[in-house]
This record gives C-alpha cells, sequence and structure tokens, in this order.
C-alpha cells in the first residue's frame, strides 16, 4: 500500500468516525482504538480503551453535532501507519455557542489486518491562529 492509498483508505475510514462522533456515540468511536490506547487532548490522557470511551462520553455532552476533520498527511510503514490533519466543532458550554478548531495526529497499528489507533492526540489552535492555514500535503 502506498502513502496515498493509505492517505484514501483513512479519509474512507475517518469518514465514519467523524459520523460517529456527531451521532455523540463514544463506544463507537473507541471502537477504532486498540484496546492498549493512548489518547492525549486538553482534557488530559486516557490510557485503554474504556478510559477513552467515558472521556468522548464526558467531551460529547459539550460538543455540537458539526465535528468536521480533514486527513492532511499520511505514511505507511508496514503495519504502522500515521496521520496529521485539523479539525473543527461548536462547543456548547458556556452562555453560547462557540467553534473551536484544532490538529490532530495519530499513529495506527494493523493487527490482523484490522487497523486501530494505537496513539492519539488531538490539541486546540490558539485564538490567534484560528485563521492559519492547515499545513501543506
Amino acid at each position: 500500500m502506498t502513502d496515498q492509498q493509505f492517505k484514501d483508505f483513512l479519509v474512507y475510514e475517518d469518514a465514519i468516525t467523524v459520523k460517529k462522533i456527531n451521532e455523540h456515540d463514544a463506544r463507537a468511536v473507541a471502537a477504532r482504538y486498540w484496546d492498549d490506547a493512548i489518547d492525549i487532548s486538553p482534557s488530559g490522557t486516557a490510557s485503554g480503551r474504556p478510559a477513552i470511551e467515558r472521556r468522548l462520553a464526558d467531551e460529547f455532552r459539550m460538543s455540537g453535532t458539526d465535528f468536521a476533520e480533514t486527513i492532511d498527511r499520511a505514511h505507511i510503514s508496514g503495519a504502522t501507519g500515521w496521520f496529521i490533519g485539523h479539525w473543527s466543532v461548536t462547543r456548547l458550554s458556556g452562555a453560547r455557542p462557540h467553534p473551536i478548531t484544532g490538529y490532530v495526529a495519530a499513529v495506527l497499528e494493523r493487527r490482523n489486518d484490522v487497523w486501530k489507533a494505537r496513539l492519539h492526540v488531538i490539541g486546540i489552535y490558539p485564538a490567534e491562529a484560528k485563521d492559519r492555514d492547515p499545513p501543506p500535503n
């Protein structure tokens, strides 16, 4: 599989994940992680699929249903691959909804011909960087 084929595969799979995020289906999203995965976000670190599912459920309570994600770059080497990208969503906390944007990076592993996240990291762009263009392909 080439890097472009891997990216195309990830874009297809990511559309399914984004749909489940917008449905606030924490269980389905967490199923995209290996049992021993690590997820790092501004909310902290969650280690293991059950902890990731709990944190996703908590985060979904404050999120709208307009999450969008773009995969900017991807690379594959044997049974390991990674991608970087950017995302946006409307946060529902506080007096009124407000949009937030950020970046994502993930390391994926293929085990028994199944690809899942081993490490997933998201961050939020600082307010002054919100108009910044995503990294080039």
